[in-house]
């Protein structure tokens, strides 16, 4: 059985490099186009196709190996972080999709809010209190995230502090700006309604 380029990358990631896995799987630009709920209109599905190509060029193509697995790292609590926003942001989704259609965005919602404020308290509370930054061994997985950055990759414990901070300060400004566009356009189907 011969195996596609993907899987066969997939399979051999340990000796390729860490973003091996990624290098042969598309993010799918010709998916968003097919999913409306996801923008409006053609031009903001292109727009989403090309923010993923974006996205998955520069992820393959600059970082080396080093960095590359830095990254992985590093997306221990930043995913958290990621992943919590997004799950909120699935909130503002289109009346038609079908996250809206049930209870579905509300549990993303609950669980999304979780995971971010999970992640992002610690981290948060760590710029006054360097205790609360998790060195240490993690049992049965080894060292965690923030000893493997600090040790192997030399991040300090102020510049492991001030990233995950930054990237949790633009996901909440993310979340602000969707709101303050939901915002507007609901005033905007309020005020064409009572026309």
């Amino acid at each position: 059985m011969r195996l596609s380029r993907r899987a066969w990358a997939l399979a051999h990631a340990d000796r390729l490099g860490a973003l091996a896995g990624l290098r042969g799987a598309p993010l799918g630009g010709a998916d968003l186009r097919d999913r409306p709920q996801l923008a409006d209109g053609p031009e903001g599905a292109a727009f989403c196709a090309a923010a993923a190509l974006l996205l998955q060029l520069s992820c393959t193509l600059l970082p080396g190996a080093r960095a590359a697995t830095a990254l992985i790292v590093f997306a221990g609590d930043g995913g958290c972080l990621v992943l919590g926003a997004l799950l909120m942001a699935s909130l503002y989704a289109p009346a038609e999709g079908a996250i809206r259609r049930g209870w579905l965005r509300w549990g993303f919602l609950v669980i999304g809010a979780g995971a971010f404020a999970d992640a992002f308290e610690q981290w948060w509370s760590a710029r006054t209190d360097p205790d609360r930054i998790p060195f240490g061994m993690n049992e049965g997985v080894g060292p965690s995230d923030p000893s493997v950055l600090s040790d192997q990759y030399g991040w300090s414990a102020s510049l492991l502090v001030h990233r995950y901070v930054a990237l949790g300060c633009a996901c909440l400004f993310a979340l602000a700006c969707l709101y303050a566009a939901g915002l507007r356009r609901a005033r905007a189907d309020a005020a064409r309604r009572q026309r």
